[in-house]
């Protein structure tokens, strides 16, 4: 594996870094905090996260990887990639770049599909919510019992979906639905896109120990224009699967790993009220020493994931690898870091003690169902075992 960066990529990331000095003010800060800031649902995310990519924009930096004819340069990945380095290590909302459904849509999706989202999709502008999982399905996606029944030009979709993390805000949903109850589980799948206005839409918030919702989302009867199938009727889920390569560039933020650890390990250098740094202490110094090796291990991880996408290969157990190893190196150290910080790492952002301005507590809050979102992580060690090692399935 080659992972020498070119002079271009370099370049672009001083470009960054400098984007970033220049433009991280407290006003931005205060509202796009990769770990620490406000949740999903909060409107003041948001509005930050307008103003920061509108100043990317304006500095030439969030088109990179869009395609050209949105004015983007259609760079490589790993431009996307090293922006997000940069912005993690900075503790900043990476979310500037394609992502999975934007990626769909731009290599499958018609010309007014493309017309009609793509613009809005890629300037999150149109926001968007996944309707993957299901209540009776558990973590078997392609179990999904939603369908859809053509109508004329229109399909009738019925069913429920759950843990549809920002639903209660989106415009549309990426909704995999039944077109086939014939077919075999993994075929007969379409995706539509949903306007989350039509009638029979109910969307009932669900609130998470974390700082964010998620939300049960039932369908009744409702109406899906046949414009808004993307990709071929019952192919819908190898189209999933094929847009997957965005979101592998996304696996693994070792940038803010590294960051929290460096937050982490200045703490422990501080006297603490015997007149003693915690770092002086053999225990603390040997989980401290152990979790930048962790951190080594998910960034050549990470960096496999990219490596695998920019020359076409295709491999599921080196995601899955980095699915596992990241969640639950976080809670790892979310749990290391409470231990050392005691009551005060348990205050909230916006307590005067709160250490690490509450980045602790809220991260022990969210390190768990990490653990579960995008795949659970005994379904990936499964995925590992038997696409990676080549063993026979459990069941």
């Amino acid at each position: 594996m080659d992972w020498d960066f070119t002079a271009e990529q370099l370049e672009f990331r001083q470009r960054v870094r400098n984007f970033i000095a220049e433009n991280n003010g407290p006003e931005l800060a205060t509202g796009i905090s990769y770990v620490a800031g406000a949740g999903e649902d909060d409107l003041d995310l948001a509005a930050a996260q307008k103003i920061f990519r509108e100043r990317l924009d304006a500095a030439g930096l969030l088109r990179t990887c869009w395609p050209k004819e949105f004015g983007g340069q259609e760079a490589s990945p790993m431009y996307e990639y090293i922006m997000r380095q940069e912005l993690e290590a900075q503790g900043l909302e990476p979310r500037v770049g394609m992502t999975i459904i934007s990626a769909a849509i731009g290599k499958y999706g018609t010309e007014e599909q493309k017309e009609e989202f793509l613009q809005g999709l890629l300037s999150r502008e149109i926001r968007m919510c996944a309707g993957f999982s299901e209540p009776r399905g558990g973590s078997d996606l392609a179990g999904l019992e939603t369908s859809a029944v053509r109508d004329g030009d229109e399909w009738v979709i019925n069913g429920q979906k759950i843990y549809t993390t920002g639903a209660e805000r989106a415009d549309y949903m990426w909704c995999l639905a039944r077109t086939d109850r014939n077919a075999r589980k993994h075929e007969g799948i379409s995706i539509f896109m949903v306007d989350m206005k039509s009638p029979g839409v109910t969307v009932r918030p669900l609130h998470t120990m974390g700082n964010y919702l998620t939300a049960e989302v039932f369908l009744d009867d409702v109406r899906v224009p046949h414009r808004h199938l993307i990709g071929e009727e019952n192919r819908g889920w190898y189209l999933n699967t094929l847009s997957l390569d965005v979101e592998r560039i996304n696996i693994g933020a070792y940038s803010a790993f590294k960051r929290f650890l460096d937050a982490i390990v200045d703490f422990a250098k501080k006297p603490q009220p015997n007149g003693k740094p915690l770092a002086q202490d053999p225990l603390v110094r040997l989980r401290l020493g152990q979790l930048i090796v962790d951190i080594e291990m998910l960034r050549h991880l990470s960096n496999e994931c990219v490596w695998l996408v920019m020359t076409g290969q295709v491999s599921a157990m080196v995601p899955s690898m980095a699915k596992v190893w990241s969640t639950e190196l976080y809670y790892r150290m979310t749990s290391i870091a409470m231990q050392l910080m005691g009551p005060f790492g348990q205050l909230q952002k916006g307590s005067k003690w709160a250490m690490l301005d509450g980045e602790v507590e809220l991260g022990y809050r969210n390190s768990p169902p990490m653990m579960f979102g995008g795949g659970a992580n005994e379904i990936q060690r499964d995925i590992i075992a038997s696409r990676g090692l080549g063993l026979p399935r459990s069941r």
